[in-house]
């Protein structure tokens, strides 16, 4: 950290001229690069108190002046020393991340950040990884993409001082991008083929949700018309069963009928047809049935009126009813 300077230079009683102008350079210098360095550190600070959980740095709080006589440098220090310890199994997850399976449909660089983040955290954990190791385990992971043989070929080639992590990424960045051209002429000739191959794919695939929706119909119909038959049939035999009720019912109201008959001595008798010819004695009248209804009803009692029947007609004002009987 710099030195404050204080508010002017100190400039010695017997000095030049330009002494006096290089003190004051030399001390506007060094107050400019002061005020730089705190501001700086105040802005780091803010930061990592806004990121950090107090609890955490709550061991560097002043009870009165909190966090002002403390800088970012010894507040990171203190989170590295006490929770930024890596155990061995984390090494161990950082290593696994290291040497995952690199798809080489993304860019290249994706490879070199996924190296670079482990030796990093290697190192921080104090295990660092030599640049033999760094070199091997890339290589390793290019090489099993089966893609690169030439590239791969010439890195065996070189010479063990030539074998660094900068050569490294200059030889398969090349490398990368060539097989990358090679890939879209390869599909600008190949278009039409697979454009039509494409399609064929798709009319297939139609053609078989199609089937397979219209199966799916038939067997939803059949399964409808099934329980609509099952429900049908189960209406018939109720409206059977209470059919065959109603006819028993029937019957023994018939029987019922005859025996009350017999017993009254009415079995033989026969009720008067009004329309026949035979002279009916009587002074009824009906509207409908003329004047032969003898005693059996009138107008207001008949049982089957005609359309327009007048129920107050009588002989002495038949109000137009029938004339049949009349004598």
């Amino acid at each position: 950290p710099p030195v404050n300077p204080g508010t002017g230079p100190a400039i010695p009683i017997a000095a030049t001229a330009s002494q006096i102008t290089a003190l004051m350079r030399q001390h506007a210098t060094n107050l400019q690069l002061f005020k730089e360095y705190n501001g700086t550190n105040k802005a780091l600070k803010q930061q990592v108190i806004g990121a950090v959980n107090s609890m955490y740095l709550r061991a560097l709080a002043h009870r009165i002046t909190g966090f002002a006589n403390v800088t970012t440098l010894t507040m990171l220090k203190h989170l590295y020393k006490n929770y930024g310890r890596l155990s061995p199994a984390d090494l161990q997850d950082n290593d696994t991340r290291m040497r995952t399976k690199y798809d080489p449909n993304q860019p290249i660089e994706i490879l070199f950040d996924q190296v670079e983040d482990a030796i990093s955290l290697a190192a921080a954990g104090q295990a660092p990884y030599t640049p033999a190791q760094i070199v091997s385990i890339a290589y390793n992971l290019v090489f099993n993409t089966g893609l690169f043989p030439e590239a791969c070929r010439e890195w065996r080639r070189r010479t063990d001082n030539d074998k660094i992590w900068l050569n490294f990424k200059v030889d398969f960045t090349t490398a990368h991008q060539e097989w990358r051209d090679s890939q879209v002429t390869s599909n600008q000739v190949g278009y039409h083929n697979a454009n039509a191959t494409l399609e064929l794919q798709q009319d297939t695939a139609i053609a078989i949700a199609n089937l397979a929706t219209a199966t799916a119909s038939d067997r939803s119909t059949v399964s409808n018309l099934s329980s609509t038959n099952s429900a049908l049939t189960a209406d018939l035999a109720l409206a059977n069963s209470k059919l065959q009720e109603a006819q028993a019912t029937i019957a023994t109201l018939t029987n019922q009928v005859t025996t009350l008959r017999g017993r009254n001595g009415h079995s033989n008798r026969r009720a008067p047809n009004p329309n026949s010819n035979q002279q009916v004695q009587g002074n009824k009248y009906c509207w409908t049935h003329g004047y032969r209804v003898g005693k059996t009803h009138d107008s207001t009692s008949c049982l089957s009126p005609a359309e327009g029947h007048q129920t107050t007609a009588t002989r002495c004002d038949n109000m137009g009813g029938s004339q049949v009987g009349k004598g």
